[in-house]
Parts: structure tokens; sequence; C-alpha cells
């Protein structure tokens, strides 16, 4: 099957593609604009050993994308290129539209123009929770979805709403888990933000799904998207607040951190849990991973490229 991943040298792409490129069923291609933070460091061994295609790609233009699907004639898209962060939504808006929406369109423009009938789609819990131009971007792409398939009966998409991807490689400056990680690392000062929402001890209740879970799900999806329009949530079905995570990694890294309460951020709801039933019985799929091993997976990535990254840049500086 030739594969495009769109976003593949971002977070959750990256861990895509190596597990992707285990197999010998996939031909991958990689198109990404390395606006969004660059895993590409992470994927280098496996790029050249299974001789993926990368190409940097702005998919804003549509003239680029179809030159792209021209090269390659892909089987099928896994479309993951994506503006995420909910506050910088209401900030930029009109980045969002452009990013999510505008360049989603493109994609889907190059599919109908070449045939392409499968198309697995990375939405948000986002959908369900916020009126942000960021949710309103992913909740427009999946209508387009459903319209798509209306028209053409053989085409088929699957929309996997994820909640809080977190654990293994995630450098993101703005998702809590990394953000909290560094802070007890380099003994800083953690910000939270919104400590009077409706939930218990007034901090967000999130439902923190690990990256390898999220992987699993969209190569199940992969595996089963027929003709029509399908969406799925992708989370664990347990939620935590801001304040217990804070707890659960003072206890796992043996650290412990100073706190101070800050303002709510637009567009951020109290509460989040995905329920994930359909999930289990249509995809054949369910999450592995606790809580804690996010934390620790997190943890030992943030550590190890500290330590990798001294002796590199000590032995530069003496030369």
């Amino acid at each position: 099957m030739k594969l495009l991943v769109t976003g593949g040298a971002g977070y959750i792409g990256s861990h895509l593609v190596r597990e992707l490129a285990r197999s010998e069923q996939y031909k991958i291609t990689i198109a990404d604009d390395l606006s969004n933070g660059c895993y590409t460091d992470t994927l280098t061994d496996v790029i050249e050993k299974r001789q993926i295609n990368f190409h940097k790609c702005d998919l804003f233009h549509g003239e680029h994308v179809k030159e792209l699907f021209d090269r390659f004639r892909f089987d099928a898209v896994i479309h993951l290129a994506a503006s995420v962060d909910v506050g910088e939504s209401v900030e930029k808006p009109l980045l969002y539209y452009q990013n999510n929406v505008a360049s989603t369109l493109n994609v889907l423009s190059a599919m109908h123009c070449y045939g392409i009938k499968k198309f697995i789609f990375a939405s948000s819990a986002a959908v369900y929770t916020t009126e942000c131009p960021y949710a309103h971007s992913k909740a427009f792409i999946e209508e387009v979805c459903r319209h798509i398939t209306m028209d053409d009966p053989a085409f088929g998409a699957i929309t996997l709403r994820l909640f809080n991807v977190a654990g293994g490689d995630c450098r993101s400056k703005s998702h809590l888990i990394p953000k909290l990680l560094r802070a007890i690392h380099n003994n800083e000062e953690f910000t939270i933000y919104g400590a009077n929402h409706a939930t218990s001890d007034g901090t967000c209740i999130r439902d923190y799904i690990h990256v390898d879970d999220v992987v699993r799900a969209f190569i199940s999806a992969l595996d089963r998207v027929r003709p029509g329009h399908r969406s799925y949530n992708i989370g664990t079905g347990k939620g935590y607040s801001v304040r217990e995570v804070i707890d659960k990694a003072k206890l796992i890294t043996g650290k412990n951190v100073k706190t101070i309460d800050g303002p709510s951020r637009p567009g951020d709801s109290p509460k989040t849990i995905a329920n994930i039933n359909g999930t289990q019985e249509e995809l054949g799929w369910k999450p592995e991973k606790s809580i804690e091993e996010i934390i620790e997976s997190s943890y030992a990535n943030l550590t190890k490229k500290i330590i990798n990254f001294i002796p590199r840049f000590s032995s530069r500086a003496i030369i």
C-alpha cells in the first residue's frame, strides 16, 4: 500500500511512521512543513532503512499537493498535519482555518482527482467541548468527509477524535505533561492555568492517552476503513485533574515542584473524558497504557535527551 502520512514528522506522526515502518506492507511518504515541531531526528534511521520518502510540503498550496499526488499515486492517506493549540486558535483564527481547513480541502481535492478512496483523519475531542476556531476547524472537516461519502459511495473515511495524547517523545511547549516534567527537572515554578473550574479540586480534568495507543488506533483504522464515514473517540475513558497529574509526576520523579495559580486559558473546558465503547467494538482497539506509564515514558525521554545532548554540546564547544 502506498501511504501518505501528512504531518509525519510531528509528535504523533513520527511515532506512527516508526510503527508502520515495521511492516513491509506499506510504502510510506511523509509530507510535513516542519512548522509545528520537528521530530525528523527520531526518524532518520527509519527513513534510511525503509527508504521512506520525505517531502517538505506546505499543504496550503494546492499545486504542491497535486504535484505530490501525481508523483506517487497513493492508495490511502492518514492526515495528521494541523495546528493544534486551542488557545492560539482563539488568538489566530485565520491561521487555523488556513492550516486545518484549507490545507485539508487541498488534500481531499487531490484524493478526488486521483481516485483515492481511503482517508484517516486526526480530529479532536475539542469538537465536543469548545467553540474555539481549532474545534470548529476539526468539526468542519468531519462534515466535509460525511458529505463526500454521501456523494461518492466508494469513498471511505474514518475520523479519530483524539483526547489528550501524551507520553513517549513529546516536546510540546503547550501540553501539560511535558511542560510539567520540564519544570520538575529544571526546578522551576509550574503555572496551573485555571484553578476555579467546576471540578473536585478546581483544575481541568482530562483523558490522557498514550501516544503508542493512539498509533495502534490509527493502524486499526487503516485496516478497517470501508466506504462511508465513521467517527471514533480515542481515549481511555478515565480522567485526571491537573493537580492529580502533578501529584503523580512528583511521585514518579521523586522530585517536588512549586505551583502557582494562573488564569484560565481561552477555550478550556472543565472536564473532557472519552466514551470509547463503540471504538473498542468496531475498531477492535482498546487503550493499554496507564497515566503512570505516560508520565514515566515522558520523563525517560526528557532525561535521555538531556544526557545525550550534554556530551555532544561540550565536544563542539571544546573544538
